[in-house]
């Protein structure tokens, strides 16, 4: 009987349904169990055994007891649960190792009316309905699972779904509101490849590019946001950062400068597309893409508007302390125990820091690990007020109010001095987190415990409706 792997479902007990997620590696004696609507997570069972083909797990969290007592079968852990003296049944199933996922990646219409994109978010496959984002699972190559208990089967090459949730079912098909293109360009030796999203109306249209955040971010982060301004008239452009997806050159080895430069290169091959107006073009940068944007914008006459989300205005430095002492505080830690770790973390950052003055005359970066490297080319000390006072075009700055990855009172008091007597809007939605996420803490390691993904009512449409103000003028 092999466990190994992870494993979603759902248990019932008394007509309520919850969400349940398992993960079993043998070799390292790890077993963990998720049940988000319990405030459960990834927590190791207090009693375990797996004798062919029995499965007996305990968790036990606060004054809750949950006891799983199944069989497995045919890639299903099906049987019997006790909720803290209450009985139930549960159904688990091994979710596949498939490759192809982004093949289904698109925007579907229920028969309902419903409209549901797919697509990859914070490392997840994913749908989004509305304001909310749905993790999904693969369970073989055409079928899904999802943490709302519905079952997903794509039929006919992916252009037709099945969706079903206990004994409702209903079918759906792939649908086309807006056109999309595969682009390519380039800035210097480095070639991005993207996808640009275009409103089915007449142009020339307004058109905005989207830069990214820290890591490896492809043009998947922002397929939503691309898809809501598409349908709302507004062209987005879509890319994989350098070393990602299809784009060549290396993320780690490059500054802000060199980023600042490849969404700019994104705004000339904008300008040349004839469904696009060449002077209505803007850029739109979320957390480090929120540094990325004014470097741009400040060199450029060809941005027309700019937009910045979740972005910090102090330093890197001071930027990623505040993110770690938050988060350590969120996890529990002691306030002794976040001094320390705080203080280790300065350190680190000085290292680098030194780090980078040898690189000028020793090449160090190519004796390094690649996910450290990155720490050579970031200024720490960067500072975008500067860039903020040679931005002529509008902005407009949004932020979560509970975020705890930048420091946002501090930051919408810089950028409202910097940019005094500008065109400059700011909005602050409450109870927002780094990702705009309605949160109750503001952390990012509370994003997997949350009990609802749910975007901060208003956050799309602030964007698209100021856009669209900014280029009909």
């Amino acid at each position: 009987m092999n466990l190994e792997g992870d494993w979603v479902g759902g248990l019932e007990v008394k007509d309520t349904w919850l969400f349940i997620k398992a993960h079993f590696n043998p070799q390292k004696n790890v077993k963990t169990v998720t049940i988000p609507q319990k405030d459960i997570h990834k927590m190791v069972p207090i009693h375990f055994k797996a004798e062919p083909p029995h499965v007996y797990i305990e968790v036990e969290k606060d004054s809750q007891t949950f006891i799983f007592d199944g069989q497995v079968k045919d890639n299903t852990i099906v049987g019997d649960v006790t909720q803290s003296g209450e009985k139930g049944t549960f159904q688990l199933f091994r979710v596949a190792d498939i490759e192809g996922t982004e093949d289904y990646f698109g925007l579907y219409k229920l028969e309902t009316d419903r409209l549901i994109l797919f697509g990859k978010r914070w490392s997840n496959t994913v749908y989004l309905e509305e304001r909310r984002v749905v993790n999904v699972y693969p369970l073989t190559d055409a079928t899904f699972f999802s943490e709302m208990g519905e079952t997903i089967i794509f039929k006919d090459k992916r252009a037709n779904i099945i969706w079903r949730q206990k004994d409702f079912e209903i079918s759906g098909t792939k649908v086309t509101l807006y056109r999309e293109e595969d682009v390519t360009f380039r800035n210097k030796e480095v070639t991005l490849s993207g996808t640009l999203a275009l409103p089915v109306t007449e142009g020339p249209h307004p058109a905005v590019v989207l830069i990214h955040g820290s890591g490896a971010e492809s043009r998947e982060g922002y397929h939503f946001l691309a898809d809501h301004l598409a349908r709302h008239g507004i062209a987005a452009l879509r890319y994989d950062k350098r070393g990602t997806g299809t784009s060549t050159g290396d993320w780690h080895y490059s500054t802000l400068k060199d980023l600042a430069e490849d969404a700019l290169a994104g705004v000339h091959l904008l300008q040349t597309h004839k469904d696009i107006h060449p002077e209505k073009i803007g850029l739109l940068g979320t957390s480090q893409g929120a540094w990325i944007a004014p470097v741009a914008a400040s060199r450029s006459q060809d941005v027309a508007f700019t937009v910045f989300i979740s972005g910090a205005a102090v330093s890197p430095k001071k930027q990623e302390l505040y993110r770690v002492e938050h988060e350590l505080h969120y996890l529990g830690f002691s306030p002794f125990q976040v001094n320390l770790r705080v203080l280790g973390y300065s350190l680190q950052l000085f290292i680098a820091k030194i780090f980078q003055k040898i690189q000028k005359v020793l090449p160090v970066s190519k004796i390094l690990p690649k996910d450290i490297v990155f720490a050579l080319y970031l200024d720490w000390d960067f500072d975008v007020t500067p860039y903020l006072k040679k931005v002529t075009c509008p902005v407009v700055a949004v932020y979560g109010e509970l975020d705890k990855t930048v420091p946002v009172q501090k930051s919408a008091a810089i950028l409202e001095k910097a940019l005094e007597n500008h065109d400059f809007t700011m909005k602050i939605f409450p109870k927002g987190n780094h990702a705009l996420l309605e949160s109750e803490a503001g952390a990012w390691s509370e994003v997997p415990r949350l009990k609802e993904r749910k975007f901060v009512p208003g956050y799309y449409d602030l964007i698209s409706s100021w856009i669209a103000e900014r280029t009909n003028k």
